[in-house]
C-alpha cells in the first residue's frame, strides 16, 4: 500500500513538472531571418507578449545591477538552461544534463577567461546604458557583446542583448555568428562554439575554414582545461567530416587547427589517431581540390611526440622518414624524440643511423642525443660502440658530461672490462669541467669485481672515501660483493658495520653478499647471525 501511494505521488509530480515546463517553453517564439522568409534564426529570440516589454526591461535592468554588485554570480537556474535550449531550438528529448554544466563559473579557468569575464560585464553595462540614452549602436558593436555573452554562457544576458538589438532594429547576420565563434575561441568554450556552428549551418550561412578552425581550437582548449578526451575527439571528427561537407570548395582549414588536435593527442598518448590523421592529411593534399592543408614541421613533430610518449618507436621512426621525404629539415629536438624512443627499445643501430643522418643534413646533435645512444649501447652490452660514440662526441665538438662517462662505465661493468673502466675513469678525471660522482666509482668497482681484480676494487673504494663523496647503499653493496668474491670476510663485516655507523640502511642485497662473504670464508656461525638479523630486518 505504501509503495502504491509513493508511485501516485511521483506521477503527480511528473505531471506538474510537465505543465510548468510547457508554460516556460511557450512563453517564447522565433522570428524569421530578414534574409529569407523560410530561414529560421536560432539566435533571434523575441518575447511573445508585447504588453510585458516594459516589465521585462525593468527585470533585466534589475538583474544586471544585482550581477554587477556581486562578483560571484549565482549559478544558472533551470529556467536559464531552458532559455539556452530554446535559443538553439532544442526539443526536450535533445536536452542533455552534461551540456548544462559546461564552462561554469566555479571551474578551473585560464587568465584569458577572467579577462573576457571582466570585459563582458563592462561591455554589457555600456551597451544597456547607450541604448537607454537613445544612442545608435552599430552591428559590429552588438555582435561583439553578443559573442561575449555566448562565450561565457550568460544566457540571460543573451536575451538582454537581443532585446537591445531589437530596439535598435539590428538583426543577427553572419557577423553575429563570427563574433560568437571568436569569443568562444578566446575563452576556450568548445561546447558553445559547436552550438554556434550548428546554428550557423542551419541558418544556411556556410562556415569558412577560419570558422571551423575557431571551433576546433576552442574544443581543444576546453579538452585541455577539463582533461576530457571527448572534446578533442569531436574536434577531430569535425576536421575529418564536417569541414568537407560545408567548407567552400578549394579552401582548407589552417594547419594550426590540426596542430591543436595533435597537441591533445600527445597528452593522451593516442598515437593511432595521430598516425591516422597525418596519413589523411598526406593523402588529402594530393586531391583536387585539396581536402587538408600541407602538414608543417610542427605537425610531424607532434605526431612523433605522441608516438614517442606511447613508446611506439617504429611509428615515430616512420613519421620522421615522412618528414625527410616531404622536404623540410627536422630539428635536433625532432631527431632526439625518435632516438629516445629507439633507445628505450635498445635499437641502438637504428639510432646510430639517425645520428649519421643528422650529420649529413647538418643538424647538430646535442649531448643528450649522444647520451641516449651511448646508454642504449651500454644496456645492450655493446662496449665498443659506446666507446666509439664517446670519441665521436669530442670529434664533432660536443663536450661529454658525467652522464656520458657513466654510461660507458656501465657498459664496462656489464662486460667485465676492468681495464677499460679504469681508462674511462681516468679520462673522466682529466676532462675539464667534469668530476666523477658516486655512480662513476661504483661502476668502476663493479667492473673490477667482475674482472676478478678485488684489490683494485678496494683501492677505488678507498680513493672514493678520500674524496669525501657521499657514499650510498649501492657503493657499499658493490665493495662488499668484491670482498665476498675475494674471500675477505673480515673486511666485508667491517664495511657492513661502517655502513650502519654512517646511518646507511643495508638492504636485502647487501645482507646477501655479506652472508656470501662469510660463507666463502667458512664462517657459518657469522652467516647464521646475519641471516637472523635479516629476518628481523
Amino acid at each position: 500500500m505504501r509503495r502504491l501511494i509513493l508511485t501516485c505521488w511521483r506521477l503527480v509530480l511528473v505531471f506538474l513538472c510537465r505543465i510548468a515546463y510547457s508554460h516556460v517553453v511557450h512563453a517564447f517564439q522565433f522570428s524569421p531571418l530578414p534574409r529569407s522568409s523560410t530561414k529560421q534564426n536560432r539566435f533571434h529570440l523575441r518575447l511573445a507578449q508585447q504588453g510585458t516589454d516594459k516589465q521585462q526591461k525593468k527585470n533585466i535592468t534589475s538583474s544586471r545591477q544585482t550581477r554587477s554588485q556581486n562578483s560571484n554570480r549565482r549559478s544558472r537556474s533551470i529556467q536559464t538552461v531552458r532559455r539556452k535550449d530554446s535559443i538553439f531550438k532544442k526539443t526536450p528529448n535533445e536536452q542533455h544534463s552534461e551540456r548544462r554544466n559546461t564552462f561554469t563559473r566555479g571551474g578551473n579557468r585560464t587568465s584569458s577567461t577572467f579577462d573576457i569575464d571582466k570585459h563582458f560585464a563592462e561591455k554589457l553595462s555600456e551597451m544597456v546604458k547607450r541604448n537607454r540614452d537613445g544612442m545608435n549602436l552599430t552591428q559590429s558593436y552588438c555582435d561583439s557583446v553578443l559573442g561575449l555573452c555566448v562565450a561565457t554562457n550568460e544566457w540571460d544576458s543573451v536575451l538582454e542583448v537581443m532585446e537591445v538589438m531589437k530596439d535598435q532594429n539590428i538583426t543577427q547576420q553572419r557577423s553575429s555568428y563570427k563574433a560568437c565563434l571568436q569569443s568562444c575561441f578566446e575563452c576556450g568554450n568548445g561546447e558553445a562554439a559547436e552550438e554556434i556552428l550548428n546554428a550557423m549551418i542551419a541558418a544556411q550561412y556556410r562556415p569558412d575554414p577560419i570558422d571551423i578552425s575557431l571551433v576546433v581550437v576552442a574544443m581543444c582548449k576546453q579538452s585541455n582545461r577539463k582533461d576530457e578526451n571527448r572534446w578533442w575527439k569531436r574536434a577531430l571528427s569535425l576536421l575529418m567530416t564536417r569541414k568537407i561537407e560545408h567548407a567552400p570548395e578549394g579552401k582548407v582549414v589552417p594547419v594550426e587547427a590540426y596542430d591543436a588536435v595533435l597537441s591533445c593527442m600527445v597528452k593522451s598518448k593516442n598515437w593511432r589517431d595521430a598516425v591516422r590523421l597525418i596519413r589523411s592529411m598526406e593523402k588529402g593534399v594530393q586531391m583536387d581540390p585539396p581536402l587538408h592543408p600541407v602538414p608543417s614541421l610542427s605537425t610531424y613533430r607532434l605526431v612523433i611526440e605522441t608516438c614517442a610518449a606511447a613508446n611506439q618507436a617504429e611509428q615515430a621512426f616512420q613519421a620522421l622518414m615522412s618528414v625527410i621525404q616531404q622536404g623540410p629539415t627536422p630539428t635536433s629536438y625532432t631527431f632526439e624524440l625518435v632516438i629516445s624512443a629507439l633507445s628505450k627499445k635498445l635499437q641502438w643501430r637504428r639510432a646510430l643511423q639517425l645520428l649519421d643522418m643528422m650529420n649529413e643534413m647538418d643538424v647538430r646533435a646535442s649531448v643528450r642525443t649522444y647520451n641516449l645512444i651511448i646508454s642504449a649501447c651500454a644496456k645492450s652490452g655493446e662496449l665498443r660502440a659506446a666507446q666509439n660514440l664517446l670519441r665521436k662526441m669530442r670529434k664533432d665538438g660536443v663536450k661529454p658530461d658525467i652522464f656520458s662517462f657513466n654510461s660507458v662505465l656501465t657498459a664496462c661493468a656489464s662486460s667485465s672490462r676492468w681495464k677499460d673502466a679504469l681508462t674511462v675513469l681516468d679520462q673522466c678525471h682529466r676532462e675539464p669541467g667534469v668530476e666523477p660522482d658516486i655512480i662513476s666509482y661504483t661502476n668502476a668497482i663493479r667492473a673490477c669485481t667482475r674482472g676478478g681484480k678485488f684489490s683494485r676494487a678496494l683501492a677505488i673504494f678507498e680513493s672514493l672515501q678520500d674524496r669525501k663523496l657521499r657514499l650510498d647503499n649501492y657503493a657499499y653493496t658493490a665493495i662488499i660483493d668484491a670482498c665476498a668474491k675475494g674471500r675477505m670476510w673480515r673486511r666485508a663485516l667491517e664495511l657492513l658495520d661502517e655502513m650502519k655507523e654512517n646511518e646507511i640502511e643495508p638492504n636485502a642485497v647487501t645482507y646477501s653478499v655479506a652472508i656470501t662473504a662469510c660463507g666463502n670464508g667458512g664462517q657459518w656461525q657469522k652467516s647464521l647471525e646475519l641471516l637472523d638479523e635479516v629476518r628481523h630486518f
